[in-house]
């Protein structure tokens, strides 16, 4: 049995903010108001491309269209999961009192954005635990757009992006192009 001590006058669900820079140039941010994430919450940020990027770019490329003709210069995957006093995984009941913002900023957020036309983020549902296995076209139940596609002009870059989470598990950052569609006859 645990017993957590509030001192008086300190609130149950404090202002929560976690920060995680990675060996690639990206910070991830998980924050919250008062009165959301319980006191004591954590966060556990794990980076994934490497096991996400290749089902993300077939399925997304897949998905392409002589009106909506897109490519995938790259992907960007972070597992979040947030993790209360005693090391339990949250469940989604928190978000009763509002959301969640996480926010992706950096060198590789910048340089990415620079090189393609739009970016999006999105949640990637599956049932493959990411941070073991490599995940397959197969495998992804749902690729669910959690920011509209963000157009990027040509020569800038943007510096952040961010969201409003209302439950945590892989979130992408899809940068991407139009491309050319040849139509075969």
């Amino acid at each position: 049995v645990q017993i957590q001590v509030v001192k008086e006058g300190q609130s149950l669900y404090p202002e929560f903010k976690y920060e995680k820079e990675f060996d690639n140039g990206v910070t991830v941010t998980v924050s919250a108001e008062e009165g959301i994430l319980p006191l004591g919450t954590k966060a556990r940020i794990e980076e994934v491309t490497a096991q996400v990027e290749e089902a993300v770019v077939e399925m997304v490329e897949s998905e392409a269209t002589e009106d909506d003709p897109i490519v995938v210069n790259s992907v960007l995957a972070y597992d979040i999961t947030l993790i209360d006093s005693d090391g339990n995984v949250l469940d989604d009941s928190w978000n009763d009192s509002g959301f969640v913002k996480v926010e992706f900023s950096g060198s590789q957020i910048e340089e990415r954005s620079e090189e393609a036309s739009f970016v999006e983020i999105a949640h990637l549902e599956t049932e493959t635990n990411v941070q073991k296995e490599k995940l397959t076209v197969q495998d992804v139940a749902a690729l669910n757009p959690v920011t509209d596609n963000v157009e990027i002009p040509e020569a800038q870059s943007v510096s952040t992006l961010e969201f409003d989470a209302e439950h945590f598990s892989t979130y992408m950052i899809i940068f991407k192009d139009t491309a050319q569609w040849n139509q075969i006859s």
